[in-house]
């Protein structure tokens, strides 16, 4: 951003925690709210949070931009609480990984000319405001999804937080985008899910594995809070990638089964290609 600023961080998490860190190094100004108490006084501890919001966010006026780090149904509970309190601000976006909902409940309301919905694709197996830091966005893509009456003004700012915080931002419409990370985010994070609790089963702590197995299941360790309505929001599009990995299970099944050498073979090259 050109100009310093008063920015709103609603949410002080990973990422919101992250935005609040990265902007405050810029000089800018952050108001800042978390439900967790500690995690909003360890922010106004650092510095970083200038001043805190009341729970009402009845304060949320007096921001240049305002971020809504929270989920699912809390992001959609924040935007509907700042809706005649924003008026003012030049932007308001969110940070979710699902796109198709939020986008919508912004369309249904004035607030909705203000609205570039982000998904920055940064985070981390662990969570909280310890675990945030400002340089989490670096050389990052972000995804940006406005609402259909968003002005070009409100785009524009979007833009320009996020290239301040060192990320890269492409413009997609939400429910493409929604589409698409159902393949690229939501399917592997559940394939790690899986793989996981298949271990557990059979017996096998993640300390019995090796670079390879521990790098497949670190996205296990997210948070359930944050993982839950992102699973559920975008069920239909996961359910669909779910299918594709199935097939591809099932195939391997079979050549296990054969003992086909000559097909197996052919599937390892088909994916190393892809893999580059």
């Amino acid at each position: 951003m050109s100009t310093q600023q008063t920015v709103a961080v609603v949410g002080l998490g990973l990422i919101g925690g992250s935005v609040a860190r990265g902007l405050a190094a810029q000089g800018n100004r952050i108001l800042g709210y978390d439900s967790n108490s500690a995690s909003l006084d360890a922010a106004l501890s650092s510095g970083v949070v200038t001043r805190p919001l009341s729970p009402t966010l009845e304060e949320i006026g007096d921001a240049d931009s305002v971020i809504i780090a929270v989920y699912g149904d809390s992001a959609l509970d924040v935007l509907q609480r700042i809706n005649a309190k924003a008026e003012d601000v030049g932007l308001v976006t969110d940070v979710g990984s699902t796109k198709r909902g939020i986008v919508a409940a912004a369309e249904a309301v004035p607030l909705g000319r203000l609205f570039v919905g982000s998904h920055p694709l940064a985070g981390d197996h662990r969570s909280g405001w310890a675990a945030s830091r400002a340089d989490l966005f670096a050389n990052e893509t972000v995804y940006l999804c406005p609402a259909r009456q968003a002005s070009d003004s409100a785009l524009t700012r979007a833009r320009e937080l996020w290239i301040s915080l060192g990320a890269k931002p492409v413009e997609i419409e939400a429910g493409a985008h929604d589409d698409l990370l159902a393949w690229t985010s939501h399917l592997p994070h559940l394939v790690s899910i899986a793989l996981a609790i298949a271990l557990e089963e059979a017996g096998i702590s993640r300390s019995q594995l090796g670079p390879g197995g521990r790098g497949l299941t670190r996205l296990a360790g997210g948070s359930p809070d944050v993982w839950t309505p992102i699973i559920l929001e975008n069920a239909a599009a996961i359910e669909s990638a779910v299918e594709g990995i199935e097939r591809q299970l099932m195939m391997i099944r079979k050549f296990l089964r054969t003992g086909d050498r000559e097909i197996i073979r052919e599937r390892l090259e088909n994916a190393r290609s892809w893999a580059g």
